[in-house]
């Protein structure tokens, strides 16, 4: 993102994006020095999965067309690290079912 920034954007005019809502993307720290290793991914799951929502709809409302590719970018490399959760998740699972 820096790299595009210096080379591609000469201007950038801090505004809120419109309709976006910071409360859609809140993540509440409380407890979570607390959690337990099981449920660990699943949390890692739920955070990837909002960030990956972030930059997909950011990248469509913010006014800039070379930071909307970057964000498009960062949510891509989200929907890889979703997918690889989701296998060692399944895994988990799995091994939980045989051990039972």
């Amino acid at each position: 993102m820096e790299k595009t920034r210096r080379e591609n954007v000469t201007e950038m005019i801090l505004e809120p994006i419109a309709e976006l809502h910071p409360g859609d993307y809140e993540i509440k720290a409380e407890g979570m020095d607390q959690i337990k290793e099981v449920d660990l991914l699943k949390t890692a799951l739920i955070l990837e999965e909002r960030e990956r929502r972030f930059f997909t709809e950011v990248s469509d409302k913010v006014p800039l067309p070379e930071v909307g590719r970057i964000f498009r970018k960062v949510a891509q490399k989200k929907e890889r690290s979703l997918a690889k959760l989701k296998t060692l998740s399944l895994n988990q699972f799995l091994l939980g079912e045989s051990q039972n």
